[in-house]
């Protein structure tokens, strides 16, 4: 276990953290930007293309952080939090892991499920699936709820580093900086 006295996640963890938010951040963007797109506007796919990639990319990223953070020794939650506190970081946290997986794979999923490759940059992944257009449907709505929930969890997350900045006096932002 990793003694009390360190303050600061790993560096690997932190880069971890901040190239998922800026990463999300983006997705969340480009995919709420894209999808009010009209057909008839120029180049709408490539904002697609680049909302692909940059999801799998996600997904690769957490499935590295997902590793190292079990690799690694963890930091506790700080002793002055609450138990209720407690569950509702830890939750917040699983959610947002768990949803980090999720929406790429919704995202792909709809892709595959709609009849098209999936495209990485400049690569393409074949469609190994029969097109199947209520099941990419079905994708294409979970992935929308998915992108709100993941939005409002992030809210959630902002707001007790807040919480405990502005209430509590304890800056928690300092650990993963």
């Amino acid at each position: 276990m990793m003694s009390k006295k360190q303050e600061k996640y790993s560096v690997g963890i932190r880069i971890f953290h901040w190239l998922t938010s800026a990463c999300v951040f983006t997705l969340l963007i480009v995919g709420w930007y894209m999808t009010s797109l009209e057909e008839s506007v120029p180049n709408k796919y490539s904002f697609f293309n680049f909302h692909e990639s940059l999801g799998i990319v996600v997904l690769v990223v957490t499935a590295s952080r997902v590793f190292l953070k079990f690799k690694s020794n963890q930091l506790e939650l700080p002793s002055h939090l609450g138990p209720y506190e407690k569950k509702l970081a830890n939750s917040v946290h699983f959610l947002l892991y768990g949803l980090l997986f999720l929406m790429p794979l919704t995202g792909i999923l709809m892709t595959l499920l709609g009849g098209y490759k999936v495209p990485f940059f400049i690569f393409e992944f074949p469609n190994i699936f029969p097109t199947n257009k209520n099941a990419s449907k079905f994708f294409e709505n979970t992935h929308g709820i998915f992108a709100y929930t993941i939005a409002a969890l992030i809210g959630f997350h902002i707001l007790g580093i807040l919480k405990e900045l502005i209430l509590k006096k304890k800056n928690l932002l300092k650990r993963m900086i």
